[in-house]
């Protein structure tokens, strides 16, 4: 953050959180009013790192059974193909003819990419994923095994199929960067050994791509992630080149040793409503024999109950094991809660301990309201957390690998709390999947997620389906003990993906309890017709684990100079998700002129003329006029305030929409939430150094789940003022305190008597504007206030209105 508070005030504004916050935890109300500015948005973090940092660590003891040697030294590189169209009838020896002199000297981890119109005046062929093949070498020394230890090689992430050769041996291949994967190599391993990765990626080879990708890929001259942050994207410029792909090793290369019984594939879960956890593992051992298993659920962050028990078990040297394991008043996961645990497995020879595995993961339950699991008052897309309603109030967010590559997990932990101050509950992982460490940060941050293996384009062809069937199984798989991860998503944008049985069925296959988005954004655009319920030709029984998603941009794409038109109250049979919405705002003076690159030069002045950023804005934009009260903006200056309070106002009146369509919207996802680089993508409501915009301000005020909104309608003199309630709180006895100001002058104010209706939202009172606002008014400064029946304050909204717009429509901008 970029803010102080007087020591004093700041204590004071913090004590008051932390006790609201204790005070939330045990009656589950919303625990923060919602931040106007940097001040209060400091205390607001400060507290919450406060009262989440206990749910930050990990109490259990390691595990030290096994031991790990990193694979390191120099990695070289060479392409076989640099530009593929379709895979090689036969490919080159190089795993047993290595001559370093044709390679090129390069570092693991790695993730680049590259289109293959990188020079294209043509924006949108610029943005064409290419496919290519490229190997790494290595010759690295291994440590002697002996006493019957077994040794395995381990590859935490490549991108996107690797064929593996050790001393010239094929040891096999994985698709999907997401998904660690390993391959014994007992008995193959020398004293010196060469390893050898074929990396083949792109649509050729049958990967499919969507616009976003693992890594933020940027235009640069260097188009390479690496460890070190300053050698990563040198020549780093505006933009992105939404590419949708990459390629390398991107994760930790390494060989395990174990003994001679190893566990692997342990799953485990648990229901609220039983609390007895289903544990299952493999096991491989290198003889028949008998074992002792100790099967344990350890509090992972918290201070509370372990739970274990002792099984007996025979193995004929391979077999899948299922164990059950009580959980009396077992902690369940929530946003406001996440209690964890860690579930480990022992086995033992006798007395000796020769073998363990363990998993994190949280106790809770998500479903959605369908024919098959009807819930009274609620319609078929409702969601349920814990068996309780809950609304998403989500936005997309990219970049968290690239953070973590970095080893910023500060920088991943302070945006994460950004969400969380902002009242928003979920995150849409935008067309990628999160690392282990990312997701594990959200789960133990009480936020919910969906991951998204993203996929477009579909002239790909047919040969790139299985694999995305594949991926799905596999994205189900990786992310079965993650509490927060309540929903996978498959594709984005793909209105002719209506078939999507098989990408359900592979899902449901892994776990069966999951819901599934297969295209976020199966109607996207402006003006579609929306049919929830028949966008998907699929059976009953699975459409009751999927939610319909649709994109829209109202204000930004469609009714651009209309902003009486991007309030949509809509109606439908079953309730839908809006996966995107937004618009562009440009950073702030003060990020441009201090957290810019050097290399781009310094910020042009204030009153210089020019825009600066990667944006979609022009100077003479209409649009900037709706956010500078009717004016033009003339400098950057102005057109930096122009475009924010543009965006915020945009962000408003859309997402107000939802939030009044309790019973028809299941959730919105703003688009998008941070830049992880410099002018990365405009339409983030927080800049790359987490300088927030006013939009960031703007979603927080609405997003609070119990929040008085302020309704204008086109030509129509008043204001409605709806209160919008995702709680099962509900009743009389509220007030909503309402003022109307413009520049120093108050132009009115009063108060209704206001009913609360849960998990809905109705309306509180008009107000007429005339005569009390002057028809020559351009803009209008809004407080409403909703207090209890003890005239607590429970939450406020303030934001400023161009009302000329609502009373007068296109004429208040014309030039």
């Amino acid at each position: 953050m970029h803010f102080q508070m007087r020591p004093f005030y700041r204590k004071l504004f913090t004590a008051l959180i932390l006790l609201l916050t204790l005070y939330a935890s045990l009656v589950g109300q919303p625990f923060h009013r919602a931040p106007t500015d940097e001040q209060s948005l400091q205390a607001v973090m400060d507290s919450l790192r406060e009262y989440y940092r206990p749910f930050l660590q990990s109490l259990p003891q390691p595990l030290n059974i096994r031991t790990r040697q990193p694979i390191s030294g120099k990695w070289y590189k060479r392409y076989e193909l640099e530009q593929a169209v379709e895979p090689p009838v036969n490919r080159p020896e190089w795993e047993k003819h290595f001559q370093k002199r044709l390679w090129e000297e390069t570092s693991v981890p790695e993730w680049q990419y590259r289109s293959p119109f990188q020079d294209s005046s043509n924006v949108e062929a610029s943005r064409q994923p290419g496919s290519r093949i490229l190997w790494y070498h290595i010759d690295f020394q291994a440590l002697p095994s002996s006493g019957g230890k077994r040794v395995f090689l381990v590859f935490e992430g490549v991108d996107w199929k690797a064929e593996v050769f050790l001393n010239g041996q094929y040891l096999g291949s994985h698709t999907e960067y997401f998904q660690p994967f390993r391959f014994e190599v007992t008995g193959l391993l020398k004293r010196n050994n060469q390893l050898a990765v074929r990396i083949s990626d792109g649509p050729a080879f049958g990967e499919q791509a969507a616009y976003w990708a693992p890594f933020p890929v940027a235009p640069a001259e260097d188009q390479r992630y690496v460890k070190d942050r300053s050698q990563s994207l040198k020549g780093l410029q505006k933009g992105d080149r939404h590419l949708g792909n990459g390629y390398g090793i991107h994760g930790p290369v390494y060989l395990e040793y174990t003994g001679g019984a190893v566990i692997s594939g342990l799953k485990t879960r648990t229901e609220p409503a039983n609390l007895k956890a289903a544990v299952s593992f493999h096991l491989n051992t290198q003889k028949a024999a008998a074992y002792r298993c100790e099967v344990a659920w350890l509090p992972e962050n918290f201070e509370g109950t372990a739970y274990q028990q002792q099984f007996n078990l025979k193995t004929n040297r391979e077999g899948q094991h299922q164990f059950e394991l009580p959980l009396p008043g077992a902690r369940l996961w929530s946003p406001d809660s996440p209690y964890l645990y860690r579930c480990r497995v022992k086995l033992y020879n006798g007395d000796k301990l020769i073998d363990a595995q363990e998993v994190v993961t949280g106790i809770r339950s998500f479903e959605m309201v369908s024919e098959k699991n009807p819930r009274p008052g609620l319609k078929p897309g409702a969601f349920l957390l814990n068996g309780r309603a809950i609304f998403l109030r989500g936005a997309n967010l990219q970049g968290m690998n690239a953070l973590s590559l970095w080893g910023e997990k500060d920088k991943m932990l302070e945006i994460l709390l950004l969400l969380k101050a902002a009242h928003f509950n979920f995150i849409r992982s935008c067309q990628h999947v999160q690392n282990r460490e990312a997701r594990t940060l959200q789960d133990r941050l009480g936020l919910l997620s969906m991951q998204e293996k993203g996929s477009r384009f579909p002239d790909f062809g047919a040969h790139t389906e299985p694999f995305l069937i594949d991926a799905a199984a596999k994205l189900a798989e990786e992310t079965y003990h993650n509490p927060g991860v309540v929903m996978i998503g498959l594709g984005n944008e793909r209105p002719e993906a209506i078939h999507v049985a098989e990408w359900v069925k592979a899902v449901l296959s892994v776990d069966a309890q999951r819901i599934i988005n297969p295209v976020s954004g199966i109607q996207h655009g402006c003006g579609y017709l929306m049919k929830p319920g028949a966008l998907y030709e699929l059976e009953p029984e699975l459409y009751d684990q999927v939610i319909e998603d649709v994109h829209e941009y109202p204000g930004w794409y469609c009714d651009i100079h209309e902003p009486w038109k991007w309030q949509k109250h809509i109606a439908t049979s079953r309730l839908v998700l809006k996966g995107e919405y937004g618009s562009e705002a440009l950073d702030s003076y003060l990020t441009m002129a201090e957290h810019y690159p050097k290399a781009w030069g310094p910020a042009p002045a204030p009153v210089t003329d020019t825009l600066v950023g990667h944006v979609q804005w022009k100077k003479d934009d209409l649009r900037m006029c709706i956010g500078f009260d009717g004016k033009q903006p003339r400098n950057l200056g102005e057109y930096i305030l122009a475009s924010q309070r543009f965006q915020a106002c945009q962000l408003d009146e859309v997402t107000k929409g939802y939030r009044l369509s309790p019973q028809h919207v299941a959730g919105y996802m703003q688009f998008h939430f941070v830049d992880i680089l410099p002018a990365n993508w405009p339409k983030s409501i927080v800049s790359h150094d987490l300088r927030p915009k006013e939009g960031y301000f703007a979603m927080a005020q609405v997003n609070q789940p119990l929040a008085p909104l302020p309704v204008f309608s086109h030509l129509k003199d008043e204001m409605e003022i709806w209160i919008a309630n995702d709680l099962l709180l509900e009743g009389t006895g509220y007030t909503v305190h309402w003022k109307i100001s413009a520049g120093n002058r108050k132009l009115g104010e009063g108060k209704f008597a206001a009913e609360i209706q849960a998990l809905d939202a109705g309306l509180a009172g008009i107000v007429p504007l005339s005569p009390a606002v002057p028809e020559e008014t351009a803009a209008i400064n809004v407080y409403l206030a909703l207090h209890g029946s003890e005239g607590e304050l429970i939450s406020s909204y303030e934001r400023p209105v161009f009302i000329k717009a609502w009373r007068e429509g296109k004429k208040a901008f014309q030039k």
